[in-house]
């Protein structure tokens, strides 16, 4: 098997905040893929709910506007979106996604929401982890460091659609890497992350 086959649901989130419930999804961004073709990448902006404003330093960081919220759908809308990608995946089902840590609970709270379940239905890995772990003398790791050492213009990386895009481009340098070491199934790269 290559890792570079597998299809992996690759998600990246712009929030509010640093967690809920104070902080809340902004945009989700997801593609359902794998590392040897081009990702469809769907990305949805969320409306704010009741008392959630739009800080100016996320205008900053990632461009959206209040103006462009207007016409976003709410939360539930999205999610049921984002759940028929889910539902249509084969299973079982991992996701990608560059720093992890941040993104993780957002979704486990649109989860607990939805679904009124508190574990995620897929398992997660950290391009941001693997990239520590592979390329330890990078300058940076995050997203913008990592997609720029695999050829990702980092001017772009704003929305959460390009960071799926430059998650994906990420992944696919990973794999390429660790098929160096013969590790090329989700089961034997846990291990090896274990180890």
């Amino acid at each position: 098997m290559n890792l570079s086959r597998i299809k992996f649901l690759f998600i990246d989130c712009q929030t509010t905040g640093m967690r809920p419930p104070a902080g809340q999804l902004l945009e989700l961004a997801w593609s359902y893929a794998s590392a040897n073709c081009e990702p469809i990448v769907h990305s949805r902006l969320i409306a704010l709910g009741e008392g959630h404003e739009l800080p100016a330093r996320i205008v900053e960081i990632t461009g959206i506007t209040a103006g462009e919220l207007q016409t976003a759908p709410d939360l539930a809308s999205v999610f049921k979106e984002f759940q028929a990608t889910i539902d249509h995946a084969e299973t079982p089902l991992t996701s990608v996604i560059h720093y992890a840590q941040f993104e993780k609970p957002f979704l486990a709270d649109m989860f607990s929401r939805f679904k009124d379940q508190t574990e995620l239905p897929f398992a997660i890995l950290c391009s941001h982890q693997l990239t520590k772990r592979l390329f330890p003398n990078l300058p940076s790791q995050n997203i913008r460091g990592a997609a720029g050492f695999f050829g990702v213009s980092p001017g772009s990386l704003k929305r959460a659609a390009s960071h799926v895009q430059a998650t994906h481009q990420i992944w696919r340098g990973i794999t390429a890497e660790l098929e160096k070491l013969a590790i090329g199934d989700v089961e034997t790269l846990q291990k090896w992350l274990r180890e």
